[in-house]
C-alpha cells in the first residue's frame, strides 16, 4: 500500500487513534466498575442489616441469661427463705447443732467432726434427725460422745452402726440421734 499522507498528519491521525483508543478503555474500564460496584451493593446492604439483627439477637440473649441468672438467683433465695421459715417454726424443739459441738467438746479434742445433716420433718408422725459425721481418735472416745448424745434431753435415741466400732483408733464414724418423740 501506498503511504500518500504526510509524516505531521500520520502523527495526528495516529495520536488521534491512541486519543480515541484510551478514552474507549477508560470508559469501558469505568463502566465494568460502575456495574461490579452497583451489583455488590445488595450484598453490603444485606450485610449491614444482618450485622444489626445480630447485634439485636446479642442483647436480647444477654437480657435472657440475666433474667435467667436473677430468677435463679431468685429461686435460690425463695428456697432459703422456706428452709429458714422450717427452722423458725419448729423453734422451740429444734435441735441445736450447738448442742452436739459441746458434747463433742466435753470428749476432749478425740473426737473431730466433719459434718451435719440435719433432717427435720413437718410431719408430725416423724421426728427430726440429725446424722453426724467425723472421725474419732480411739474407741473409747467415740463411745463417750455417743453416751453424751444419748444423756442429752434433746435426742430420743442415736443409732451407731457397729462398723463405726470395728476399729480401735482413727474412727471414721456416722451417727443419727433421732429427736424427740420416737424413732
Amino acid at each position: 500500500m501506498i503511504n500518500l499522507l504526510p509524516d505531521n498528519l500520520k502523527q495526528s491521525v495516529r495520536r488521534e487513534y491512541f486519543l480515541r483508543l484510551g478514552i474507549v478503555v477508560v470508559v469501558m474500564f469505568s463502566f465494568a466498575i460502575s456495574i461490579g460496584l452497583t451489583s455488590l451493593l445488595p450484598s453490603l446492604f444485606l450485610g449491614i442489616i444482618k450485622e444489626r439483627e445480630l447485634a439485636q439477637q446479642q442483647t436480647i440473649v444477654e437480657k435472657a441469661s440475666l433474667l435467667r441468672k436473677e430468677s435463679g438467683i431468685e429461686t435460690t433465695a425463695g428456697a432459703i427463705n422456706k428452709k429458714i421459715a422450717l427452722f423458725e417454726s419448729g423453734k422451740n424443739e429444734a435441735l441445736l447443732p450447738s448442742e452436739i459441738i459441746y458434747a463433742a467438746a466435753r470428749v476432749r479434742g478425740e473426737i473431730n467432726l466433719n459434718g451435719f445433716f440435719y433432717q427435720k420433718n413437718v410431719d408430725k408422725k416423724r421426728v427430726d434427725k440429725v446424722s453426724i459425721t467425723g472421725a474419732a481418735v480411739r474407741r473409747d472416745a467415740l463411745l463417750a460422745f455417743v453416751e453424751r448424745l444419748k444423756g442429752n434431753a434433746l435426742f430420743d435415741g442415736v443409732d451407731v452402726p457397729t462398723s463405726n466400732l470395728i476399729q480401735s483408733k482413727d474412727i471414721l464414724f456416722s451417727i443419727t440421734a433421732f429427736g424427740k418423740g420416737g424413732k
